[in-house]
């Protein structure tokens, strides 16, 4: 291995500016997200934990934005004391290029996860509002094809989902049960439930 120590001064400042310039850009990107995310005219508990959890996402990313920042004025300060370098910051700029690729490859994942917690938010609140314009009828039906489904997937015949008042036991949600022949889901868990909280009723009910 060669001990010949040399930098591009011109090239590693170039970089350095870039860095700076994309950890800028990226915060401007994601306080836009986080705006827009704030901005979503939507009320309710779902809400409330959406906006909860992409934040945290936001912060992480913001975090990301400011370590490129200090990276990028770590090379900067590296390229402006070049001359009185000696081995041991040599061998610091051999792992810089490592440095870099892991907090691009950070802000990428970080970036991933949002635009899909994002989408699968988006894809969440779409169903409930279809959800909600179903009558009864046609949310049994949909529970009955959800059960079908299942029932095809792992392979054992499907029984009817039906609907029923179910009294409640003192201080709990009777959500519905398996009677070996029919699956039966309270009549108040059909009109009021998170629709999701049905599916997994389903899917729970499904597998007795």
């Amino acid at each position: 291995m060669s001990n010949i120590i040399h930098m591009d001064t011109d090239k590693v400042r170039e970089t350095a500016t870039l860095i700076i310039q994309g950890a800028d850009q990226l915060e401007r990107q994601v306080q836009t997200v986080s705006s827009a995310i704030m901005g979503i005219p939507w009320e309710g508990p779902i809400r409330e934990q959406f906006v909860n959890e992409t934040s945290a996402l936001v912060r992480a990313l913001l975090h990301m934005a400011e370590q490129g920042r200090i990276l990028g004025s770590r090379l900067q300060r590296e390229v402006d004391e070049w001359q009185t370098v000696d081995q041991q910051y040599a061998n610091n700029y051999a792992s810089i290029g490592t440095i870099v690729a892991g907090w691009w490859e950070g802000i990428n994942s970080t970036w991933q996860d949002l635009r899909r917690w994002i989408e699968l938010e988006k894809a969440k609140r779409e169903f409930k509002e279809w959800w909600n314009g179903l009558t009864a009828e046609q949310r049994l039906d949909y529970l009955n094809q959800q059960h079908e489904k299942i029932a095809k997937k792992y392979g054992f015949p499907p029984i009817k989902v039906k609907v029923e008042d179910i009294k409640d036991p003192f201080g709990k949600d009777s959500q519905g049960y398996n009677s070996g022949t029919e699956i039966v889901i309270d009549s108040d868990n059909l009109n009021f439930d998170d629709p999701r909280e049905l599916m997994d009723t389903i899917a729970h009910e499904s597998r007795h």
